[in-house]
């Protein structure tokens, strides 16, 4: 069964399409009647004009038939003038009647009189005169008028029917796309399952539609992304915290003396449950209104020189050699905010990276842009999980097996665009991964100002 329901919507559209309709109708209406009127005025005046004509004519022959007015038959005169309801007077030259006749119906106030002369042999020998009622018309031209009366109207009756239904059909064709997506949208805000509404309409609500399905696949990402994240993040902390707690409940009960060696394992925990919480509050943090960049002048080079040397002996003692190479980037960012970007990436291919392989950590400029370049000899990062990985809470193939909840690069990906960058992930010459950070260098940056002045907020950024 059709739903022919319009809303308060559709019916304040089809109420402005049968308006305009209406008016169209007037307008033409008023118009084509105007110039009716226009046209049987001057059809009146001409048919008028004629008559006086063919009178003057016929009264100029009954005068020479009749060798003066004293003989002249004048019925077929006075017939002519009273077919066309008209009074007929004719007067000779002196001003006297002849004959003078009154009309078939009485003249109402304007009537119009049509004077001729009536001449013979060149000499005027009467004046004709007829009065006719104001706008007369022949019977005839009285019903060709009232026809094309009806017509119009008929017309404009049509013109009206026809456009409630075309405003009808037209609003039901808009309205039914709308509905589907205020019915996509209800479902969306209630979790439930959202069926494709693209393809169900036409031009800019096509679009709209198109926007939609994409905006619920992005939603439906992300909550399996979220639901993933609480398995993973719910994970990560069972794990530390049942150590603990075993650890804890032996040295309680007298199982277990509390030796170096146990506090040692106590402490690991504690440092392993750290890292996840500090992760998580860096990632929330990046997210929030509130968190700014502490911008001065710094070096791209030193930051991660600086944040190199803190990693060579966990490489030395991984068996993990690892290779360095700095140019200056001088740029115009947080230099505790990049320290923390280029000890991710350094972590993540600690992580990945086994013993024997090498880790490459580069930095120089290219053109406008400060360049950090991280690549590893792990497993790397497949093609169809390279836009996932600063994903929060992704993890992908390669990191089943591995510790770690998906955070880092996430905190990479945010720290990096709210410096105006981006950071790309690829193949490394040892077929591991290989992840680009570009930041724009200091001239490009130096309107933002040295010292307090260059704080800027990440409110808004991604």
């Amino acid at each position: 069964m059709r739903d022919w329901r319009l809303g308060r919507l559709g019916r304040l559209v089809m109420l402005v399409f049968v308006g305009l309709a209406l008016a169209t109708d007037v307008v033409v209406m008023s118009v084509a009647l105007y110039s009716e009127r226009s046209d049987m005025v001057a059809l009146a005046a001409g048919q008028r004009s004629e008559t006086a004509a063919a009178v003057s004519s016929l009264l100029t022959s009954t005068y020479q038939a009749g060798q003066g007015w004293d003989q002249a038959d004048l019925r077929g005169a006075l017939s002519v003038a009273a077919s066309h309801h008209a009074c007929l007077s004719v007067l000779r030259p002196d001003g006297t009647y002849v004959v003078r006749s009154e009309a078939t119906t009485p003249l109402p106030a304007g009537a119009t009189t049509e004077v001729r002369a009536v001449t013979v042999a060149g000499h005027q020998v009467g004046t004709v005169e007829l009065a006719f009622p104001a706008g007369s018309l022949s019977q005839a031209d009285r019903a060709f008028a009232a026809s094309l009366t009806r017509a119009l109207l008929f017309g404009a009756l049509a013109a009206a029917l026809a456009a409630v239904v075309g405003a009808l059909l037209v609003v039901r064709a808009l309205m039914r796309p709308v509905r589907r997506l205020s019915a996509a949208a209800k479902a969306l805000a209630r979790g439930d399952p959202v069926s494709p509404v693209a393809g169900t309409a036409p031009g800019e609500l096509g679009e709209l539609a198109a926007t939609f399905d994409s905006m619920a696949r992005a939603l439906e990402a992300q909550q399996q992304i979220r639901r993933s994240m609480a398995a993973d993040v719910a994970h990560e902390l069972r794990t530390p915290l049942a150590v603990l707690q075993a650890e804890t409940e032996s040295i309680v009960d007298g199982l277990r003396p509390l030796t170096m060696e146990t506090a040692q394992s106590l402490h690991h925990e504690v440092l392993r449950l750290g890292r996840l919480v500090n992760d998580l509050q860096t990632l929330a943090s990046s997210d929030a209104a509130g968190f700014e960049l502490a911008r001065s002048e710094v070096d791209l080079a030193d930051v991660a020189a600086d944040v190199a040397g803190s990693f060579s002996t966990r490489f030395e003692m991984a068996g993990i050699s690892f290779s360095q190479s700095f140019e200056p980037a001088p740029l115009w960012a947080d230099p505790s905010r990049l320290s923390q970007v280029v000890t991710n990436l350094l972590a993540n291919a600690a992580k990945y990276t086994p013993s024997g392989g090498t880790v490459n950590l580069a930095v120089y400029s290219r053109g406008d842009q400060g360049i950090l370049e991280v690549s590893d000899a792990g497993p790397g990062v497949p093609p169809d999980e390279a836009g996932l990985v600063f994903q929060r809470f992704y993890r992908g193939r390669a990191a089943r097996g591995t510790q770690g909840a998906g955070i880092g690069l996430a905190v990479v990906h945010n720290l990096v665009q709210a410096h105006a960058g981006t950071v790309t992930v690829g193949r490394s010459r040892d077929g591991g991964a290989r992840f680009v950070v570009s930041l724009p260098l200091r001239a490009r940056a130096a309107t933002d100002g040295p010292g307090p002045a260059g704080r800027d907020s990440l409110a808004g950024r991604g």
